[in-house]
């Protein structure tokens, strides 16, 4: 059984999803599978794109939009919780070598979900 990394990107800004991408670029071009699990976005972002371009690199949003700027809404913490419910299957699963809970830190910090 090979031994399991848990990496935490957190701070104010910008960088996070950037460093967390790095990872899986790295991953995927050593032949690895990715999964990469986007809490609290639900909006076009240029990263999407990277499914086109990344064999084994898989990407899905659990979120209705960005509310950073409002509220979050039943709809948001329903889409959260069943985030987390699919990513916890997938971690399971083992079909993965790596599984990322993008923006994870923020969607607790919103009380969508506890730990």
């Amino acid at each position: 059984m090979e031994k399991g990394y848990v990496h935490l990107y957190t701070g104010n800004g910008k960088g996070k999803t950037t460093a967390a991408l790095g990872l899986c670029l790295r991953a995927v071009c050593a032949g690895k599978k990715v999964f990469f699990g986007q809490f609290i976005k639900g909006m076009h972002y240029s990263e999407l794109k990277a499914v086109e371009y990344l064999p084994g690199f898989e990407m899905k949003q659990y979120g209705n939009d960005c509310f950073i700027y409002r509220d979050p809404t039943d709809k948001d913490v329903e889409l959260a919780k069943d985030g987390l419910k699919e990513l916890g299957r997938i971690i399971k699963s083992g079909a993965y070598d790596i599984v990322v809970m993008d923006e994870v830190n923020i969607a607790l910090y919103y009380k969508l979900f506890d730990v």
